[in-house]
């Protein structure tokens, strides 16, 4: 298991060329990240992130704001609050058949497609969006919104 520090540390990384995000503040937000170190495997590595609400196929999807990490191996689906515990599930990236974005005025909307079905991420801020479809580019085809 990965300590809460290494996980910063990849995150901090991570948003080395991106302005205005603290990395401090971010985990103060999303409580789901710092769980990250509880489900990540010492073999995979953190890609990126985004923040938004989740509709789909899956049966582990409870309403409210989840958190989805990608790393080199999964992409994870964090949610938790101050009042319940984690909920997590996780896709290999060998079964993404495609990941399809579309950006409006204010918010981003991103669509995961599997083998299994596919899981809608939306009301995402446009930072997050485009921080998250530049790390997941091999699967991404984006649409003009």
């Amino acid at each position: 298991m990965r300590k809460p520090e290494e996980i910063k540390l990849q995150v901090a990384e991570l948003l080395k060329h991106v302005k205005g995000v603290d990395v401090e503040n971010l985990f103060r937000f999303s409580s789901a990240l710092n769980e990250l170190h509880t489900v990540i495997e010492d073999n995979e590595h953190l890609k990126g992130y985004v923040f938004g609400l989740l509709e789909g196929d899956h049966s582990g999807i409870r309403a409210g704001k989840w958190t989805i990490v990608a790393t080199d191996k999964k992409l994870h689906f964090l949610q938790k609050s101050l009042i319940s515990s984690l909920h997590h599930f996780e896709m290999p990236l060998g079964s993404v058949v495609s990941i399809q974005g579309r950006l409006g005025w204010f918010f981003g909307e991103i669509e995961i497609k599997s083998a299994s079905g596919s899981l809608q991420i939306i009301q995402i801020g446009k930072k997050d969006y485009q921080f998250f479809l530049e790390t997941t580019g091999e699967f991404v085809h984006k649409e003009k919104g």
